[in-house]
């Protein structure tokens, strides 16, 4: 099987249109790993945010911004 790594920014889009974006590529698992999981002008890419809203779209979501945010 082969498996495909992309690497993508949130820009600023609602939570709707990112999880649609990530579905459209066949996204199934999104890796966090920014160092700070956070967004002051779109909490809708927080952390938390993030690991609530993915799973309803069957993507799974990890964070391992300790080790590899800077």
């Amino acid at each position: 099987m082969t498996r495909t790594l992309l690497t993508i920014g949130h820009s600023n889009h609602p939570a709707d249109i990112f999880v649609r974006l990530l579905g459209a590529h066949a996204v199934t698992v999104l890796v966090d790993v920014r160092s700070v999981p956070h967004s002051r002008f779109h909490p809708q890419f927080n952390r938390a945010s993030l690991a609530a809203s993915l799973p309803a779209a069957g993507i799974e979501y990890g964070y391992i911004g300790e080790p590899l945010g800077l």
